[in-house]
């Protein structure tokens, strides 16, 4: 459990098989998380959230679990999440003796997936088979709503995966807990802490100021042991509804009892607002003329609206192109996915939704 970035030494090579899974790609040796919140340089709180994993790579069939992909989100104001801190190293044993493979600066890519999220994307250098690859990395979030949620399970097995997360009074969260399997540690305790707020005040008129924030917290703290891998089965719709993980949805602010922001509204009101957002489903209210030719030949000969909705269903099954399982919201316009004939789930869902639409909305929950 406890895991001291660096320390790695020729015993850790020693085990040729895991007993958790002897047949495993890769092992999750540790997968340890932190979320805090501090007081910044805005007259507010951030939230911080560090992460520190460590990974055996077996064989060269787990060599894509070394490019590594951190999402940062971005508001509406162009306030984007800070990744800092970031270390990523690679253990390879050479003659008995422990090497060690830097990640360089100039290595780390940063790619846009939409307006409002940008991605962070590296490689380890010298990956070999045997290889124990490691990393960490801060992310300091001004947005209260992205408290971040923690998976105890992946797609290879864990020995090790621990979250604490510290809050204090002001903040009220949803806690949702998608577990069935046991905890090793499930706790919760209080305390009171101190937070440190700098204002820099607004205009020449307003003058900075600094000041001490005291409030109760609560630390919750989460670890599981020798988790299995999760692994796709027949009938499964979707894996991420059986990953064992913790999330969090704000609730309320509360700076006193006469100053209370609600944020949680009902499944209506979300349903709501989503269909009107521009990266979700304002889209869907569009003509999006563009699909006219192409489905037009998949309804021809079609005998009712259900055989019609299955050619449509099929026709975007066969032509388009995956990008993976990244996000809700779409990456790009529909037009741009229906020319590149490839997009996120998001994106092909939405573009199959359009075509629905304005063709063959009866029929497609039938077959959807």
């Amino acid at each position: 459990p406890k895991m001291k970035f660096g320390d790695i030494t020729a015993d850790d090579f020693t085990p040729k098989l895991y007993s958790i899974d002897s047949n495993a790609n890769a092992i999750v040796l540790g997968d340890i998380g932190q979320s805090e919140f501090e007081g910044n340089n805005k007259g507010y709180f951030s939230i911080v959230f560090q992460r520190h994993r460590r990974l055996r790579i077996m064989n060269k069939n787990a060599f894509d679990l070394a490019t590594i992909e951190i999402q940062l989100y971005i508001g509406t104001f162009g306030n984007e999440e800070k990744l800092s801190d970031l270390e990523a190293v690679t253990y390879n044993l050479e003659d008995g003796k422990v090497t060690v493979a830097k990640l360089e600066k100039d290595a780390i890519f940063k790619d846009k997936y939409d307006k409002n999220h940008v991605i962070r994307k590296f490689t380890f250098p010298n990956l070999k088979e045997g290889s124990i690859i490691e990393y960490r990395y801060k992310i300091t979030s001004p947005y209260f709503q992205n408290l971040q949620p923690w998976e105890f399970q992946g797609t290879i097995p864990t020995l090790w995966s621990e979250y604490t997360v510290t809050i204090p009074q002001f903040f009220d969260y949803v806690l949702d807990k998608q577990t069935y399997l046991p905890f090793e540690t499930d706790t919760a305790s209080s305390s009171r802490q101190s937070y440190f707020v700098f204002d820099p005040g607004e205009g020449a008129m307003e003058s900075s100021r600094s000041m001490s924030v005291q409030a109760n917290t609560v630390t919750a703290k989460w670890a599981m042991k020798d988790v299995p891998a999760l692994k796709e089965e027949s009938f499964i719709t979707s894996l991420d509804n059986y990953v064992q993980k913790v999330s969090f949805q704000l609730k309320r602010i509360k700076w006193s009892e006469n100053n209370v922001k609600d944020m949680m509204g009902d499944w209506y009101k979300t349903a709501e607002e989503l269909m009107k957002w521009e990266d979700f489903g304002e889209p869907l209210t569009h003509a999006n003329n563009f699909m006219d030719d192409a489905l037009a030949k998949e309804e021809a000969g079609a005998k009712d609206e259900t055989e019609k909705a299955h050619n449509i269903y099929y026709y975007f099954r066969d032509n388009f192109t995956s990008k993976g399982n990244r996000g809700l919201y779409l990456s790009s316009t529909l037009r741009k996915t229906y020319q590149d004939k490839a997009g996120y789930v998001a994106d092909l869902n939405m573009l199959l939704g359009a075509s629905c639409k304005t063709r063959c909305y009866e029929a497609c929950p039938s077959i959807l």
